[in-house]
């Protein structure tokens, strides 16, 4: 068996963002028999687990060169300013936050 290129997609936060890569990623490898793909979760509140049900809700043979791996939880450094901007930079500012985290983990 030929080995596999692996491919790294990083979601935005929540639920609809993974849902919408997956089914991307699903596609290119219903074309492309020696790819795989990791995604890297950002799990922005631990009390949330629709990350995990859905992950776990995904058949095992859809997911068999799909792997998910959730970062490491990173605080970003808010400030008053930073509390008042809206929802998009703040997202973008948890995003960032995270960069250190992905780096390490895709390598």
């Amino acid at each position: 068996m030929e080995k596999l290129i692996e491919l790294v997609f990083i979601p935005g936060p929540g639920v609809g963002h993974l849902v919408s890569a997956v089914e991307i990623g699903r596609m290119i490898l219903s074309r492309h028999q020696y790819l795989s793909i990791t995604y890297l979760l950002i799990d922005i509140n631990p009390n949330d687990k629709s990350l995990d049900n859905y992950t776990q809700s995904l058949p095992s043979s859809a997911t068999s060169r799909l792997r998910f791996t959730k970062l490491r939880r990173v605080q970003p450094e808010f400030s008053p300013e930073l509390a008042s901007k809206p929802p998009p930079v703040l997202a973008t500012a948890i995003i960032d936050s995270h960069k250190a985290v992905c780096e390490r983990s895709s390598s």
